[in-house]
C-alpha cells in the first residue's frame, strides 16, 4: 500500500485589514504534478509588506512566479537541494524585469514603487518521493511533525526586493540574505507538513494544539479558519495556511 498526500489551503484578511479597507496582502500558489512515477506537491505562501500600499501584487506575482518556476526546474531535474537557490535567483531577475518595464522620474520614485508593491516575504515547500525540501525568506510558520517554528524577525523581516535596491541605501546591506534558508526531509518521516504568514504567531494555540490538521474534506481548513476569524475573533493580521497530510492509499477522503 503507497502512501500519499492530501495538500489543503486555507486564508483569511486580517481584521485590522477589514475594518480598515484594505486589500488581504498574503497570497499563495500551490500545486501538485506528477514526473516520471513520481508525485510533487507544492506550496509557497507570500506575505505583503504592511507598509506597503498594494504589496499584494508582488507577493501574487512572486507565488505565481514561483510553482511556475519550480515546476520548470522539476522537469528539468535539477537537483532538489539546489532549487531554492536557483529559484531565488531566477526570482529576483524576474522582479528586476517587472520593475525595468517602467519609467521612473527619480530613483526615490523607483524605491517608492518596490515600497508598495514588490516588498513580501517568503516561504514554500516541495515534497517530492524521497525528499522534502522547506524554503523561506523573512518570518512565518513551518511545521513538520511535532516541531514548530515561528520564524520571527520583529518589525523588520528580510524581503527579496531588499536585492532591486543599491546596497549603498541599505544600512545592513552586508546581512541581507543572498538566498532562501532551506532543509530536507526524508519525506517518509513526513507525516504532516504547514507552512504559513506571520499572522499564526497571535495563534499559537491553534498551531500546538493540533487544530489545524486532520482536513479530509477540500475546503475543511477554510472552513475552520472562517469560524475562527468570525466567530472567535481571531487573525487581527491576514491569515494564509497551506498543510500537507500524509493518507494511506485507499484511505476514504471526502472532496465536498
Amino acid at each position: 500500500m503507497n502512501d500519499s498526500f492530501v495538500l489543503r489551503v486555507g486564508q483569511v484578511s486580517g481584521r485590522d485589514h477589514i475594518f480598515s479597507k484594505i486589500n488581504c496582502q498574503d497570497a499563495y500558489a500551490s500545486l501538485q504534478i506528477k514526473l516520471g512515477d513520481g508525485v510533487y506537491n507544492i506550496g509557497v505562501i507570500s506575505d505583503g509588506c504592511s507598509e506597503g500600499k498594494n504589496s499584494e501584487v508582488g507577493a501574487k506575482l512572486a507565488c505565481s512566479f514561483s510553482v511556475s518556476n519550480i515546476s520548470r526546474l522539476l522537469e528539468q531535474k535539477v537537483y532538489l537541494g539546489k532549487i531554492p537557490f536557483l529559484l531565488f535567483k531566477n526570482q529576483i531577475t524576474f522582479l528586476r524585469r517587472v520593475i525595468n518595464q517602467y519609467k521612473f522620474s527619480s530613483y526615490p520614485d523607483r524605491l517608492e514603487f518596490i515600497k508598495n508593491h514588490l516588498l513580501f516575504t517568503q516561504i514554500g515547500f516541495i515534497q517530492g518521493y524521497e525528499n522534502t525540501i522547506v524554503f523561506a525568506y523573512g518570518d512565518g510558520l513551518v511545521t513538520v511533525n511535532n516541531n514548530v517554528d515561528f520564524r520571527d524577525q520583529g518589525e523588520a523581516p528580510y524581503y527579496p526586493a531588499y536585492h532591486l535596491i543599491d546596497k549603498r541605501l541599505l544600512s545592513d546591506a552586508s546581512e541581507i540574505p543572498e538566498s532562501f534558508d532551506s532543509f530536507v526531509v526524508k519525506t517518509k518521516d513526513i507525516q504532516k507538513l504547514a507552512i504559513g504568514t506571520d499572522a499564526w504567531r497571535a495563534e499559537k494555540d491553534l498551531i500546538l494544539s493540533g487544530y489545524i490538521w486532520e482536513n479530509q474534506h477540500e475546503s475543511a481548513l477554510q472552513r475552520k479558519m472562517n469560524v475562527w476569524s468570525t466567530r472567535q475573533r481571531r487573525f487581527q493580521d491576514d491569515a494564509t495556511l497551506i498543510t500537507l497530510e500524509r493518507i494511506q492509499e485507499g484511505e476514504n477522503e471526502c472532496n465536498y
